[in-house]
């Protein structure tokens, strides 16, 4: 009779996403009676013994290495398991220190003034600081870049090392 056995695909070292689809075939000269990849149990079908059974699943990914580790066990106590490591590797866009930088102004008013205005700016600041896409640049600090921008222009910097705006 044919061993028991696990063809895995071959899969990358080093991914970007999310997540990643693995796919497999299980062999075995006796009935398969499980499969597992990182513990969740896989639908068996009915199959003739000797006959390939294909299995895939899309396996979560955490930051860093991710071990994916798939185990067959036939109807006579048999099992075998084939392990492989994929690390993902967060893009330096999506990490926080590479948000798009925003610096939200006071909105002007015309006529009255009206506290809704105040409100509705700090809840617009509020919302795009909860969201955690964003650096907000608050005024002051949009100010003082401002005025080493203006200090960087003029005669008494070194315009090869001065900070350049745009």
């Amino acid at each position: 009779t044919q061993a028991l056995a696990i063809e895995m695909e071959a899969l990358p070292n080093e991914v970007h996403q999310e997540s990643l689809s693995v796919s497999w075939i299980v062999t075995s000269g006796n009935p398969v009676t499980g499969v597992k990849i990182n513990e969740d149990t896989k639908t068996l079908r009915q199959t003739e013994a000797g006959k390939p059974q294909i299995f895939s699943h899309i396996v979560p990914l955490v930051d860093g290495p991710n071990q994916i580790t798939i185990t067959a066990t036939d109807h006579t106590g048999a099992t075998v398991t084939k392990t492989a490591t994929v690390v993902r590797k967060v893009e330096e866009v999506e990490q926080i220190g590479s948000r798009l930088a925003v610096a939200v102004l006071p909105f002007t008013q015309k006529g009255q003034g009206s506290d809704v205005y105040g409100g509705a700016f700090e809840s617009l600041v509020d919302a795009l600081v909860n969201q955690g896409r964003f650096k907000v640049v608050s005024r002051d600090q949009l100010e003082n870049i401002l005025r080493e921008l203006k200090l960087s222009r003029s005669a008494l910097v070194d315009q090869a090392t001065a900070v350049k705006a745009g």
